[in-house]
Order: C-alpha cells, then structure tokens, then sequence
C-alpha cells in the first residue's frame, strides 16, 4: 500500500507490505516503509527502465481506477531482478489519488538483458499524408494548437511539437522556429516557478495513458513578457498499434497566473476560446480513425 502525498509536488510512499511481499523481494519492514519507490536501497537497479518508472510516477495524477503493468525491481538481499506483473488499485480522496495498492500477480526472473520489441511503422508515404492533415487541421484551428509527436520506444519515448498554429504562437509568443522539434521542457522560459510538478507529470503521462482524450490544467510563461497564464487545455491522443503516437493540444482558456483564484477574474485576466465546431469535431475523430488504420493499410 502506498500513499500519495503533496499538492504542486506529489511524492508517493510506501506505508505497508504484507509479508508475502517482504518474503518475495527480500527486504525489512525497515528498509520499506515511508519511502519512495527510487529510496529502497538496490530496488531499482540497470534493468529498471525509465518507462517502468512513468508509468508508476504517473499513479499519482492519472484517472484511471485501475492500471496493469509490469516493472523489473531487484531484490534486497541476492539482488535478483525480477519482472513483476503488477495490478494498481487507485484510491482517490478530495479529487486526488491519495494512495494505490500494488498487488504482485506475477513474477519470474528477469534476463540479464531485456529485449524491446520493436514496433510496427507504417507506410512512409501514408505517415507523410496523415501528417500534412493533421498539420493543415491545427493550422485553421482557432483556439491555440500545438500537434506533438513522439519518437522512440520504451525507456526512451519522448514527446517534441511538430507545430503550433498562429494563434498559439500569437498568445505565447514564440516563433515556429523557436518551438519545432523540442520537448516542452525544451521550451526557453516556457516553464518556470509557477508550473507544478504534477503538471508536469500530467503531460508526461500522456505518452503511456491508455485513454483518448485528457483535460489539464498547466501554468506556462509567455515568452518574450515572462506573464504566467494557467491554461485549461484539451488534449486529443491518436493512437497507432496499441501507442501513443502523437497527441494534440487545445488551450481552452487562459487566465492570469496572478489574478485571485476566489473571484472571477477580470476580463482582460482571461481569455476564452470558441468551442470546438461540429465540422472540427468530425475532422478529429477522421484523424484518429486514420491514425489507428495506418498500419493495417
């Protein structure tokens, strides 16, 4: 059992293991409790990867009840690694994941290099085609778009924004060249005091979550005036051969950063973008549509 704790920086603990566990994995009740997964000394060892790590990172702000995974872990005493296929119960309190239990469903002993699948890629040509439609779809957009992409696989997936339409660029002031082909941490003072780990996390997760759409909440700097805007963001994910291939980001509406959060804001403290459109709706989902066919054509 494990508790999640911390509003801006979440932070998880351990706060009880039967005894089976302990058996298992070789450690004291000492070496366990009130402590984060990456402070139980030699738990995680070269074949933990950093996606292992995510995707229990990402229990502390998913909306999922119950996620299935596996992780390689090492034991405490003869420092076997062992692969754990593990079901997560989450339990949420005051709209926050307060703590998740990890139940063990399985385990054998891992090999002593893990071997990555390598996935499936789809017709250069179609990717190419479903590109520019996805580009041209964010391009008329009039709320701020940004179309992400992923690249790589296992421990080294990482997000980079392809493009962002005009309007994005106008409210955040930046240049295409300045955002093209870099993570959002990338960004030059697009993060700063104001942007909260959990947010972070929230936008990290979307390169493993296995829903389709995502709302979050995310403060970011302007670039050239440094003006902090907490943006309510829709967030659409295309799919491709069971990944998460790339993800478009909508900003729904900006306020000021700075404006008190227990009254409306004034309207020059906030901006509010149109609603989606039924036609922008339908051109979506055709998107989606597309992108989980690439590879079946």
């Amino acid at each position: 059992m494990v508790t999640c704790s911390g509003k801006s920086a979440r932070r998880e603990r351990v706060a009880w293991a039967n005894t089976l566990w302990y058996k298992l994995l070789e450690y004291s009740e000492q070496a366990v409790v009130n402590r984060a997964f990456s402070q139980i000394r030699g738990f995680q060892g070269p074949l933990t990867s950093e996606w292992s790590k995510l995707q229990l990172a990402t229990l502390l702000v998913t909306k999922e009840s119950r996620m299935e995974t596996s992780v390689i872990n090492y034991t405490g005493v003869s420092r076997r690694p062992l692969k754990l296929g593990l079901s997560v119960q989450v339990f949420r309190w005051e709209q926050q994941n307060s703590a998740f239990l990890c139940t063990v469903k399985s385990w054998e002993e891992a090999a002593p290099q893990a071997v990555l699948s390598t996935p499936r890629a789809p017709p250069e040509a179609a990717w190419e085609a479903w590109l520019a439609a996805a580009r041209a779809h964010v391009a008329a957009r009039a709320q701020p778009c940004l179309l992400v992409l992923t690249r790589g696989q296992g421990a080294a997936r990482r997000e980079f924004i392809d493009c962002g339409n005009r309007v994005w660029l106008d409210l955040c002031e930046y240049q295409e060249a300045d955002i093209a082909r870099k993570a959002f941490s990338e960004l030059p003072g697009f993060q700063g005091e104001l942007t909260s780990e959990a947010s972070k996390l929230q936008l990290a997760s979307l390169l493993i979550t296995k829903e389709a759409t995502a709302d979050v909440k995310v403060v970011n700097y302007s670039h050239l005036s440094r003006r902090a805007m907490e943006m309510q963001v829709h967030i659409t994910i295309f799919k491709m051969d069971d990944r998460n291939v790339a993800f478009l980001t909508s900003v729904e509406r900006v306020l000021d950063a700075g404006s008190t959060p227990s009254c409306e804001p004034e309207p020059e403290d906030q901006a509010v973008f149109p609603a989606l459109s039924a036609e922008e709706a339908q051109q979506l989902q055709i998107l989606e549509e597309q992108c989980r066919r690439l590879i079946q054509n």
